[in-house]
This record gives structure tokens, C-alpha cells and sequence, in this order.
């Protein structure tokens, strides 16, 4: 029986670290929102690139494997170069394999990751595909379902049937797809869920406000949408917890922050590692907080994740 299974797309990220000079970073006041503005029909010179994995479930799906988490990784990719290039990957890592495949005829999630200023900016492409459910569902004791694309909504009623006839424990985080379709969509599988990760923003669009901070309300109104327990990271003000009896607050880590891709999901694989290893959610937060700040300091969303004996080194130092 596995301990996790991680659910969700698989992507190779290429990244591109720009010039502040020669890509300026933009406010605009009327909006209230910045801008990375490049010359239209023109050359941009580029200070640095490199390439990693990606994709939430993979990026929390090696996470947890380097945490000591025995994990299954159900995801697909395309029958091209960069889907052998993830299956590779991921076969170094030791994930299990068994309910990863590659679809003939299909082409691997890509994205480009523009970087400026510890900041990012990602252009993700993803491959409109179908995504398969087991036929017999790997054993595990917990499922992470994150981002699945446009057509996750077969999936999740074949989910919920599953979690239904078992007592399988769903930690959920919605990706960019489920978000963008309205909090009804999710409306079932976040109710069904035990823990429920998001961060500040995704918070505020499944409870149909715009915070400027977290607030105990706001873990309140989303806390009652059905989880168990509700986690909402916030950047520099930490992560914040709520089960029903209790608020809980962790502030985050002294580290340096050289780029912020893979951030949440290193925080996810931190948490829920320590729910599997019988830690307590002040405790899962610390775990989170840690694998999180290890993770900004490097570009990608791989490099940077903790073993378990360097992270509890870390903890223990909180």
C-alpha cells in the first residue's frame, strides 16, 4: 500500500532569467498590477537559462519521495522527447511508475518561465488531453489531487465515487483550470476533502472575496465550503491553518529567494509528509514552511527539495 498518491499534469519548465534593464518591470495605477514589458517584433537578451520538471503533482510527488513518502504518481505526458525526458526524471527520483503513462499521439506539457527580480512569470502550455483513471486504483492511505487541465471534471466524478466506497484521505489544491471554471465545479471534491491547500488569492476565489490578508474569517468562510482542515499560504506573512477547533500560524524562514516557481508545492509535499508521518499540523506547517524556503533558493521547483533528515535538522532549528 502506498502512503500518497499525487495526481496531476506533468510538465518540462524551461527558464529564462532576464535583464531588469532590458525588461523593465511595470506598475500600472489604474489597474494595480505590474507588468514585465518586452519590445514588440524584437530581440531580448537573456542573462541565463535552465530547465527542470514541473507540473504540481510531480513537483510534490518528488517532494514527498525525497521525504521518505512511498508514493505513486498517476500523471501523463506525450509520446515525444520530453515525455522520456520526464519519465527519466522521475525514474532517478525512485517514483513509482506504475500508473504514469505515455499517450501516443500526444505532446508533453511545456511551459517558459520568465524570471525577473526573484519573481516569475510562466507561459504554460498544456495538452488538451483526456486524462485516465486507473482501472484498479493503486492501495494508499492518502490521494493529493492537484491541477488536471479544462477536462478535470470526469476525473473528479470518478474520484468521488472512489472515495466514497473507501477510506482513502484527499488532500486537495486546485490548479489554474479549476480555479478559472468557478468554485461550483470543485464544489464536490472540495467537500470530500480532508485538507484542503491553498494560497491567499486561490482562497479569496473560492469564497468569492479579494483579501488583502489572511484573517481567522476568511479561514472560517473556507474552512465551511466542507474540508476538514484548511491551509492558505500567504508569502512573506507564512501559512495559516484552521481544523474547526483551532487557528494555527507559522511564519516563514530566513532565505534567500532566487526564484518562486514550485514554492506551493514544496510547502504541500513538507505538510503532508508530516501528516504521514503522524505529525500534528503545527508541526506539518513547520515541515512546509522549511522544504518551502529550501525550494525559492534555487531556480526550478526540484532542486531544492529536502531529504528527511536535512529537513528535520532544519525544523528543529525553527
Amino acid at each position: 500500500m502506498f502512503d500518497i498518491v499525487s495526481i496531476g499534469h506533468a510538465t518540462v519548465d524551461f527558464f529564462l532569467e532576464l535583464d531588469p534593464k532590458m525588461a523593465p518591470l511595470m506598475w500600472s495605477e489604474k489597474k494595480k498590477e505590474s507588468f514585465v514589458c518586452l519590445d514588440f517584433d524584437d530581440k531580448t537578451p537573456v542573462k541565463k537559462t535552465s530547465w527542470s520538471l514541473g507540473g504540481n503533482a510531480v513537483n510534490s510527488g518528488i517532494g514527498l519521495c525525497r521525504l521518505g513518502v512511498n508514493i505513486a504518481l498517476v500523471s501523463e505526458v506525450g509520446q515525444d522527447e520530453w515525455g522520456d525526458l520526464v519519465r527519466r526524471v522521475l525514474l532517478e527520483e525512485k517514483l513509482k511508475l506504475d500508473y504514469f503513462r505515455i499517450n501516443p499521439g500526444q505532446v508533453t506539457d511545456l511551459s517558459v518561465i520568465l524570471i525577473l527580480k526573484g519573481e516569475r512569470t510562466i507561459l504554460a502550455y498544456h495538452y488538451p488531453r483526456d486524462y485516465w483513471f486507473p482501472e484498479e486504483f493503486p492501495k494508499t492511505k492518502w490521494i493529493y489531487l492537484t491541477s488536471l487541465g479544462k477536462k478535470f471534471p470526469a476525473f473528479h466524478d470518478q474520484l468521488i465515487l472512489l472515495l466514497e466506497q473507501t477510506d482513502i484521505r484527499l488532500a486537495y489544491n486546485p490548479g489554474m483550470h479549476e480555479l478559472l471554471v468557478g468554485r461550483e465545479a470543485s464544489s464536490k471534491i472540495i467537500k470530500r476533502s480532508e485538507v484542503l491547500l491553498v494560497n491567499r488569492e486561490e482562497a479569496g476565489e473560492l469564497v468569492g472575496q479579494r483579501p488583502s490578508q489572511v484573517n481567522e474569517q476568511l479561514l472560517i468562510d473556507l474552512r465551511n465550503l466542507g474540508p476538514e482542515i484548511v491551509v492558505i499560504t500567504d508569502g512573506k506573512d507564512g501559512s495559516f491553518a484552521y481544523d474547526g477547533n483551532k487557528f494555527y500560524q507559522q511564519g516563514v524562514c530566513s532565505a534567500e529567494r532566487v526564484e518562486m516557481t514550485g514554492a506551493g508545492d514544496s510547502f504541500s509535499a513538507g505538510f503532508l509528509a508530516a501528516l504521514t508521518h503522524d505529525k500534528g499540523i503545527t508541526e506539518a506547517l513547520k515541515w512546509g514552511t522549511v522544504n518551502s524556503a529550501s525550494v525559492i533558493g534555487f531556480v526550478g521547483s526540484t532542486e531544492g527539495l529536502l531529504t528527511l533528515d536535512v529537513l528535520e535538522e532544519r525544523v528543529s532549528r525553527l
